[in-house]
C-alpha cells in the first residue's frame, strides 16, 4: 500500500511541477483557509483531474465470451487516446460467462464524453445482443496507480488492452 501511496504523489508531483508556483500556492492557501476542503477541491484549485476508476463486470450469453472480449479489446487504443489507461479486461476463474473491466481515467468527465463516442457506441450495440444483462459497476476514487505488470511476471487471466 505504501508503494501505491507513493506511486500516487509521484504523480502527484509531476502534475504539480507542470503548473506555476502562483497556482501551487494560491490552491494551498486556499486548502489551509477552509480545511474542510477534500482531495477533490485541492486538485481542482490546481486545476489537475482527479484520476476516475470504473470497474464493472458483466454476464455473457454462454459462447459468446471471447467475442465480447474481441470487442472490449479492440476499443482498448481507441479509449487510451481519449484519456483511460489502464484499460484491463479479466475472465473469471470461476465461470466462463463473466468479465470484469478495470478502468482509470484522467478524470469522470472524459469516461463520461467516450460513451459518446461514435465507436464506443457501436462496440456497446455489437456487444449487447450477447450480453445478458447481469452487470455490476462500482466507481472508485485512484488514490495511485500500481506499476505495470508484464503478463510474464503475473499468475492472473487479465488482459492488458
Amino acid at each position: 500500500m505504501a508503494e501505491v501511496r507513493r506511486q500516487g504523489l509521484d504523480a502527484l508531483s509531476r502534475q504539480i511541477s507542470m503548473l506555476g508556483a502562483s497556482r501551487i500556492l494560491s490552491a494551498l492557501s486556499c486548502s489551509l483557509h477552509r480545511p474542510s476542503h477534500g482531495r477533490g477541491e485541492v486538485a481542482a484549485a490546481l486545476e489537475v483531474a482527479v484520476p476516475y476508476g470504473y470497474i464493472g463486470s458483466m454476464k455473457v450469453k454462454p459462447g459468446h465470451r471471447d467475442d465480447v472480449l474481441n470487442i472490449l479489446l479492440n476499443s482498448a487504443e481507441g479509449l487510451r487516446k481519449v484519456g483511460c489507461d489502464p484499460y484491463v479486461v479479466c475472465v473469471s476463474n470461476a465461470d466462463d460467462v463473466t468479465i470484469l473491466v478495470s478502468e482509470v481515467w484522467q478524470s469522470k468527465e472524459k469516461h463520461d464524453a467516450s460513451l459518446q463516442l461514435p465507436e464506443t457506441k457501436a462496440a456497446i450495440s455489437n456487444a449487447m445482443p450477447m450480453l445478458t444483462g447481469e452487470f455490476t459497476r462500482q466507481e472508485v476514487t485512484v488514490d495511485g496507480r500500481p506499476p505495470r505488470l508484464s503478463p510474464a511476471t503475473t499468475g492472473s487471466t487479465a488482459r492488458r488492452a
